[in-house]
């Protein structure tokens, strides 16, 4: 008698995923986000998946290629463990670009 075992899969959404704000240290304008946290869907392994949390998904936008200022659409770039993936299109959120205020002394 044989066995064919597999691993199960499945899709869960992570609700409340905080996106950070990647730029350089010198960086001289204040960005933000319209959207400071994501749903995302992944599919993969159900054991996986059942373990992860919102937390341990690291979610970031990389304005460092940016010309401020501007209002921008960028992808929002998602680390998330090997062997899953992204469902459905890939998140975006809204990024306005401003000009920091100087106080003059």
């Amino acid at each position: 008698m044989w066995f064919h075992v597999t691993e199960q899969m499945g899709t869960k959404i992570f609700d409340n995923v905080k996106v950070n704000v990647f730029h350089p240290v010198d960086y001289g304008f204040r960005v933000k986000l319209k959207e400071e946290h994501i749903s995302l869907s992944l599919k993969g392994s159900k054991l996986m998946l059942d373990m992860l949390t919102p937390k341990d998904i690291m979610a970031y936008i990389d304005v460092s290629s940016l010309s401020p200022p501007g209002p921008y659409n960028q992808p929002v770039i998602c680390n998330i463990p090997e062997g899953l993936e992204i469902e459905g299109n890939p998140p975006e959120s809204h990024v306005d670009i401003v000009e920091t205020i100087v106080e003059m002394e």
